[in-house]
């Protein structure tokens, strides 16, 4: 099977518009379909947790966030392939990769508010992704062995959608992936659950076609790029 970027290409008809999303069910047919991933996803973690890592990064995560980790705090580097192509981070990884983004960032002119665009000037109105290198309100939820990230973007361009989740691979190149983490996994459980994706023993995600699920949301449509 192969593993070409260019191979995950999904019609919209994949996105599930509206979310009847449980934690049981999902749970359920990842024990099922994707046995290697459910073994390693984190035990929950607590209301102090997510609190501290929240007053950390000044935010407040989407409520479904917050029950996601409250279900479980992220998942073992193992598990890479749980989010598109990324493990989920667990608090304490969130929190690290969010000091090390705002380290690096430090003296980038492109994390400054005042220098981002005003929404009403035409030219980025239908972006949905700011177009900076780095924003402090990007919440780092998935991780690689790379430069790699997927954030919750929790300030997006005017056409975007708070919460979304965005993948950025340090090249100024951000593209949504889902509106939210709750759209991903309500999207893929049911792509398990009816056979449209397989993962084997290691926790890789085919469809059909023995194609690599390294995003079940990557339609066209829905990727967007900076400037």
């Amino acid at each position: 099977m192969g593993r070409n970027l260019s191979e995950w290409k999904f019609s919209m008809s994949n996105i599930q518009p509206k979310s009847s999303f449980s934690w049981d069910w999902f749970d359920a047919v990842l024990h099922d379909k994707a046995p290697a991933l459910a073994n390693a996803l984190n035990p929950p973690a607590t209301q102090e947790q997510i609190q501290a890592a929240e007053a950390i990064m000044g935010i407040k995560l989407p409520l479904f966030v917050r029950k996601a980790y409250l279900r479980h705090d992220g998942s073992q580097p193992e598990s890479r392939f749980f989010l598109p192509y990324f493990s989920w981070c667990s608090l304490d990884r969130m929190v690290r990769d969010w000091r090390d983004m705002q380290s690096m960032a430090a003296d980038e002119i492109e994390q400054r508010p005042e220098n981002f665009p005003k929404k009403s000037e035409a030219w980025w109105r239908d972006l949905k992704v700011r177009p900076v290198w780095w924003h402090p309100s990007r919440i780092p939820i998935g991780y690689t062995n790379t430069s790699d990230h997927l954030f919750l973007d929790m300030k997006p361009g005017p056409a975007g959608v708070a919460g979304q989740m965005i993948a950025d691979d340090g090249m100024m190149s951000p593209s949504v992936k889902a509106t939210g983490l709750e759209q991903y996994l309500d999207t893929f459980g049911k792509m398990l659950a009816d056979g449209r994706a397989l993962c084997d023993s290691n926790g890789e995600c085919f469809d059909q076609n023995g194609q690599h699920l390294r995003s079940v949301l990557t339609p066209p449509s829905l990727a967007v790029h900076t400037r």
